[in-house]
């Protein structure tokens, strides 16, 4: 073990200055010194995050997690020119370009997945390649030609992958996005019980991202319980397996797909002063539980295009009533 370097860990004056200058000169050349969203009726609410923090978007399958999370690694790459970082450990990594592709193109991932296309979805999909392969995002994952494809992804893997992408490739990740926590291993504390397992992953998580020097999100998995309770979105006390959400992540949102729990044209309504919606396949409620720099909670009302996929668009701006 190499002796311990205290110098790092101290802010000098010196150190201070130079921080705190940082943010008032990228605002001269009118840069933010944090990273929206850039989903308009989200971002109303949300404080952008900065270097090494952490933003958790927790919700039962199929809700949208990962829909999220590959759009504001998109819009982060479209609006910043910055380079996006998703970390998926649940989809296969040939499967998430699938998404991907999905997204850039607006063709349903299942007729990607059938073939045969019509000459209108062919023109679709070949305009999705190019703005593909224009968008900063890189993806790390696994697929059947990775070494050691059972062996888990770890935090320590991912590092090695993104060393080997700043330093070989001389790439800068500005966002990272990790789907999702309950599937990353843990650094410390392996088989001692899940729930510490999964909070040290979180961790690890707050660890990578302060190493690359920016802020990341990850998708928490919802107990199943909250499917009971609705029209409920979940909270942070609703994360399956972690309690370390509530204490570690700097935003924590909660999102909730209507159609899962009522036909489309009902009306609903997610707290007892709100209005009353109505239900359509292309809505997503998201309420900001938590949020160390701002307030909370608050809701927004995403519309997205589901079709038979859960990659879409964003609207920018409120929902309709």
């Amino acid at each position: 073990m190499k002796p311990f370097d205290p110098r790092p860990y101290i802010s000098t004056f010196d150190y201070a200055a130079l921080a705190m200058r940082e943010y008032i000169d990228a605002a001269l050349v009118g840069k933010k010194a944090g990273i929206p969203s850039y989903l308009g009726a989200l971002d109303k609410y949300v404080t952008p995050l900065t270097k090494g923090e952490i933003g958790c978007i927790i919700g039962r399958p199929s809700a949208g997690k990962t829909l999220l999370l590959t759009n504001m690694a998109r819009l982060h790459a479209e609006h910043t020119g910055g380079v996006a970082l998703i970390v998926s450990n649940e989809v296969p990594l040939h499967a998430m370009e699938l998404l991907l592709l999905s997204m850039f193109s607006q063709v349903p991932v299942v007729r990607i997945r059938e073939g045969d296309y019509r000459k209108f979805e062919y023109d679709l999909l070949i305009a999705g390649c190019t703005k593909r392969e224009e968008h900063g995002v890189i993806v790390i994952g696994q697929n059947e030609h990775t070494d050691d494809v059972l062996e888990p992804l770890t935090v320590e893997r991912v590092i090695e992958c993104v060393k080997y992408i700043q330093n070989e490739l001389h790439v800068k990740i500005t966002w990272i996005g990790q789907d999702y926590l309950q599937c990353m291993p843990p650094v410390r504390f392996r088989g001692d019980s899940k729930r510490l397992e999964v909070n040290d992953s979180l961790a690890g998580l707050r660890a990578l991202a302060r190493y690359v020097g920016c802020p990341l999100w990850t998708t928490v998995q919802a107990v199943r319980e909250v499917d009971k309770y609705a029209p409920y979105i979940p909270t942070e006390k609703d994360g399956m397996e972690t309690s370390g959400i509530e204490h570690a992540a700097e935003i924590l949102l909660g999102i909730m797909k209507p159609t899962k729990y009522w036909e489309v044209g009902n009306t609903f309504k997610v707290c007892e002063k709100g209005q009353e919606r109505k239900v359509r396949d292309d809505l997503m409620v998201v309420r900001v539980n938590k949020q160390r720099y701002g307030p909370a909670p608050a809701y927004a009302y995403l519309q997205a295009l589901w079709a038979k996929s859960l990659i879409g668009d964003f609207t920018e701006g409120e929902y309709e009533r």
